[in-house]
């Protein structure tokens, strides 16, 4: 008998070789009959009988909203600009059918008032012990409770950039621990990954990978099984789980499943009206600023982005996630939040002149041998676009500054503050190469984009002994595949080394991997090689932060 081939959602897992259960099952459906529900069977929403009831004479039962027009629901839920990387959502722990529609009435239990709260566990009347490790915790053993805190110590002491006021990793994410055992067993997780992999002499993945599928078990006894949440807690609750699980896998270096868990952030934010109305919707409290920061950190700096554009416009984002005293530097982009929105504003940007272009040479087959006016024009059109795309943000690179509300944060600690705005330097040079590359395609070998590269290394060589190295692996990989002479490429491989025997995330070993392919395909810099699509073109989301 042939072998029957396991769903999706049943593969194990490229790396390990573990199956996350909670993945989900493709096959199910979530809007058919109930009968079919029960089988976990394929429903064809033939309403009032289904075939496969017809043909087992069953007795076909309909939930209410499945007799009232399945089909308009679908459309409506298929049709958000969300759901366009849905069929690469291998991790999708929510079937496309059953993502809340945003235009249905939610029953948020939490009722919140419109004044600032600077605490989400104020909101929900949530346990709160500042002496988490003084109390037991008898759903952890041993491992379990040497993981956590791994994640408490020493993850969360080394990869954020920001004060130690606005260290969200612990103030947020271990405070939620103590009254989610999901979110509890994700950062055991977490942590764990992050142990076994600063001890690179015998990396094993099992023991972390059995509190990540713990953990996965856990979130749906708590949301349910379709993870649909139905009040504000529970969505706070799942969006935290969603980015915990993408910093896991990052840090695993994966480059394909992190970017199913972005998807389904973004879809809970739609579901709930958007950015502003999950703020408004927490009233604007620090937590829920850090969740949406997290989202967009990792939707700025993603290969996804560069090649379709980021989810949620960088307007949106400025106009939401605002500079603000209370909520401080932020542990991922420190005081780099505008210039991280720049080179975000410029991928977008990229990505629509890379669709101007790709329909001026789709019509060039059904154009004859005599002069096409039309066709002339559009080119016209093109090129000044481009020229004129190129001037703005050459504008906007030569006038961004960093913040002076995080200048001001930062002038008790002048060490602190002299790191941050060479990082800000630094990454104004790298937004310049992606501007030169993406825009007018300036190959590496140019003397424009060799000047800036010298300009970029002397501040990497000066960052990546400190601290700031977590933040260098854009500038690396920008600045490597910028990286024309052998002498050049071997100093290159030497930071690439430096910076993982302090920084032990494995995607930086996918950056790597990526510039030795761009160095093969472009050995003497002469061409332009576009990161973002080599990284398409091997089924990889790379990211970049």
């Amino acid at each position: 008998m042939e072998q029957k081939k396991l769903p999706l959602a049943s593969q194990r897992h490229p790396r390990t070789g573990y199956t996350l259960k909670f993945y989900g099952t493709r096959a199910r459906s979530t809007l058919g009959c109930l009968c079919c529900r029960r089988r976990k069977k394929k429903c064809d929403e033939k309403y009032p009988t289904c075939s496969g009831c017809e043909k087992r004479d069953l007795k076909c039962e309909w939930p209410e909203k499945s007799k009232n027009g399945v089909k308009k629901t679908i459309a409506k839920t298929q049709s958000q600009p969300a759901k366009r990387d849905l069929q690469m959502t291998l991790t999708s722990p929510i079937s496309p059918d059953s993502c809340i529609d945003p235009q249905l009435p939610l029953d948020h239990s939490i009722s919140l008032s419109s004044k600032s709260s600077p605490d989400l566990f104020e909101l929900f009347h949530l346990p709160y012990d500042n002496m988490l490790f003084g109390r037991a915790l008898p759903q952890l053993d041993e491992t379990g409770f040497e993981y956590l805190s791994h994640y408490s110590d020493a993850f969360c002491s080394s990869i954020p950039i920001g004060t130690d006021a606005s260290n969200y990793f612990l103030k947020t994410f271990m405070h939620l621990a103590q009254s989610r055992d999901s979110i509890l067993y994700a950062l055991c997780a977490w942590g764990g990954f992050y142990l076994q992999l600063r001890d690179k002499s015998s990396i094993e993945y099992a023991k972390p990978w059995n509190y990540m599928q713990k953990a996965a078990k856990l979130i749906c006894k708590e949301i349910g099984d379709n993870l649909t949440p139905s009040t504000n807690e529970d969505f706070f609750v799942l969006f935290a789980f969603y980015l915990i699980f993408i910093g896991i896998e990052v840090t695993t270096g994966d480059v394909c499943h992190w970017g199913g868990f972005m998807t389904q952030c973004s879809n809970l934010i739609n579901s709930f009206g958007g950015l502003a109305a999950v703020c408004q919707m927490f009233s604007n409290n620090n937590d829920i600023k850090w969740l949406l920061h997290n989202f967009q950190f990792h939707d700025l700096l993603s290969s996804n982005a560069l090649r379709k554009g980021t989810f949620i416009p960088i307007e949106e984002y400025k106009d939401v996630l605002k500079e603000d005293v209370d909520y401080g530097i932020d542990p991922l982009q420190g005081a780099l939040g505008r210039v991280y929105n720049l080179f975000g504003e410029i991928g977008n940007a990229q990505v629509r002149l890379r669709r101007q272009w790709n329909e001026l040479q789709d019509a060039l087959p059904i154009i004859n041998d005599e002069r096409c006016i039309e066709y002339e024009d559009a080119r016209r059109n093109y090129f000044e676009d481009v020229r004129a795309t190129f001037k703005e943000f050459s504008v906007k690179i030569e006038t961004c500054q960093p913040s002076e509300l995080h200048l001001e944060i930062l002038e008790s600690n002048p060490f602190d503050l002299a790191l941050q705005t060479k990082l800000f330097q630094l990454y104004v040079l790298i937004c310049q190469i992606h501007l030169h590359t993406g825009v007018i395609h300036s190959p590496p070998a140019s003397f424009q984009q060799q000047d800036l590269l010298f300009r970029a290394l002397e501040l990497i060589d000066e960052l990546i002994e400190t601290r700031m190295v977590v933040s260098l692996s854009l500038s690396l990989l920008v600045c490597g595949i910028t990286c024309c002479t052998d002498y050049d490429r071997e100093r290159m491989r030497e930071r690439f080394k430096k910076a993982q025997s302090t920084y032990f995330v494995q995607n930086l070993t996918r950056i790597e991997e990526t510039v030795e392919e761009a160095w093969v395909r472009n050995p003497d810099g002469s061409a332009v090689v576009d990161w973002a699509a080599l990284a398409e073109e091997k089924g990889w989301n790379l990211y970049v932060g």
